[in-house]
């Protein structure tokens, strides 16, 4: 009479899999690496072939259709991420204050912290990702329709084209 064999409840380790991650995280790192170092050797290529096409990409990016929906939908995170961070400073900034006794202060520590530093910092790097986004959302879509394939095809370069 044969019997069934019964899995286990506990997964098998495979000890290959975990000794691998560190060789495939740098092999990820070195790749990224030479995409870099790739792009800016590509830079002066793409000055001299490509100076209408980098005009174009930058006057899309600073005053493009879609710029106005960026400002407008930064405007809410911006809003909410210094609210936050206001309301942290305040609360740190009384406990800090009250250490020497001057709790009264609090308002124009707060005031002084979020205008000159909180917003600024925060406005800059939100309009940076949401940018930053946008062009690697291009850069899929790209992929994905298959057109940096038709300009490898063409004897465009891509990187220099691209990047």
């Amino acid at each position: 009479m044969a019997t069934a064999a019964v899995p286990s409840r506990f997964p098998k380790f495979d000890a290959g899999k975990w000794l691998s991650m560190p060789g495939r995280f740098m092999d990820s790192t070195g790749k990224v690496g030479w995409f870099g170092i790739e792009a800016v050797r590509e830079i002066p290529h793409a000055i001299r072939y490509y100076r209408k096409e980098i005009i174009r990409l930058i006057a899309e990016v600073g005053m493009g259709a879609g710029a106005m929906a960026v400002v407008g939908g930064t405007v809410a995170i911006v809003g909410f991420i210094t609210l936050s961070a206001g309301s942290l400073i305040a609360i740190q900034g009384f406990a800090s204050l009250g250490n020497i006794g001057v709790e009264a202060f609090t308002g124009f520590l707060a005031a002084m912290v979020n205008v000159r530093l909180t917003a600024p910092i925060v406005t800059g790097q939100s309009l940076a990702a949401t940018v930053g986004a946008g062009a690697t959302a291009e850069l899929g879509a790209m992929r994905i329709s298959e057109e940096i394939d038709a300009l490898e095809v063409m004897g465009i370069k891509s990187i220099s084209y691209l990047v």
